[in-house]
């Protein structure tokens, strides 16, 4: 079995070193491989402002119906082709359609790589989300399990919802530095914790999200009831930090099927 870990190092506490040893420790017989994000690694394979406009095309315009942004302006693509040829570009506050980006990605990745034993998993800045069937609006994810499967870096700290307090704060006062003060005073008190962008325990998180892909594609198990799982899909920022940090290993039920990657 093998892992190809895509970085596009806009996430500056990310790190994929880390991550893909942390494979290989839970996996020795799992061949991991770690390389740049795909649009720098596959340049050469597509025409840049063709991609840019695809990618600009894929932006969420609509949360509640899921439009896409289908005749996007030049200054979109302009904005696109920018990070496409620097992918460790910021782009928070854009939402993209994560199974689009999904089926963008794998046009890139050689006929030779997409198989059955091979699993590409893509950290990337941008946001992501998707609307599933009976839900009334678009959400923004951390992950979209497939193959290449998508980590958004950007969705830890956004899709996963902060605690009352937080939006409480907001409410309250339009003043930045009131709730800065507040949020501030909250997290010191040890009741309220959520990650920031660049969170020093990012890496920590994301190898939960990795484990999540690996279980997916080799196993078929998306994710876990199990709120002390690190396969648990979390909603809130409370249930990431104890399934990720807190406890930080997985249940019983899913040690055994590690276990079986491993005969």
């Amino acid at each position: 079995m093998r892992v190809i870990l895509y970085d596009d190092r806009s996430s500056t506490s990310l790190k994929i070193t880390e991550m893909a040893e942390f494979l290989r420790s839970l996996l020795p017989a799992l061949e991991v491989e770690v390389r740049e994000d795909p649009f720098t690694h596959y340049r050469g394979r597509y025409d840049p402002e063709k991609l840019a406009r695809r990618l600009a095309s894929i932006r969420i315009v609509d949360a509640v119906t899921g439009r896409l942004n289908s005749d996007p302006l030049m200054p979109e693509v302009d904005y696109e082709l920018r990070r496409v040829i620097d992918p460790s570009l910021s782009c928070h506050g854009v939402l993209y359609d994560g199974y689009e980006l999904m089926s963008l990605i794998a046009d890139l990745i050689p006929v030779e790589e997409r198989n059955r034993r091979t699993l590409h998993v893509v950290f990337t800045g941008r946001l992501v989300g998707t609307k599933e069937q009976g839900e009334d609006r678009v959400h923004a994810r951390v992950v979209i399990l497939g193959n290449p499967a998508i980590v958004s870096t950007t969705g830890a700290v956004e899709a996963p919802a902060r605690p009352r307090e937080y939006y409480l704060a907001m409410m309250l006062s339009r003043n930045p530095l009131v709730q800065q003060t507040t949020l501030t005073a909250g997290r010191a008190s040890g009741g309220w914790d959520w990650l920031e962008h660049d969170d020093p325990r990012l890496t920590e998180v994301m190898k939960g999200y990795a484990l999540q892909a690996v279980f997916y594609h080799f196993i078929g198990e998306a994710f876990c009831t199990e709120i002390d799982c690190r396969l648990y899909n979390a909603h809130r920022q409370s249930e990431l930090i104890r399934s990720q940090l807190l406890s930080g290993k997985l249940c019983k039920k899913h040690e055994g099927m590690l276990r079986t990657l491993l005969r």
